[in-house]
């Protein structure tokens, strides 16, 4: 499996370069899979306005949810 951790990848939202962390402050860079580009929805949302909120379920399954806080 080739998959990459690109820190050299520049996201911008509404013109503006964006850096992302995990809940630890941690930087968070895009990762390239089978030639696309996946972020973690937490570290996307807020620079996009949207509020995340994650539902796992007992029995297995969960929903995320973006949404205009």
């Amino acid at each position: 499996m080739d998959i990459r951790i690109r820190p050299d990848l520049i996201v911008k939202v509404d013109g503006a370069v964006q850096s992302f962390a995990n809940e630890k402050g941690e930087a968070v860079y895009p990762i390239v899979f089978e030639e696309m580009t996946y972020l973690p929805v937490r570290s996307i949302g807020g620079p996009c306005g949207k509020e995340v909120t994650w539902i796992a379920y007992s029995g297995g399954g969960e929903d995320i949810y973006l949404y205009a806080p």
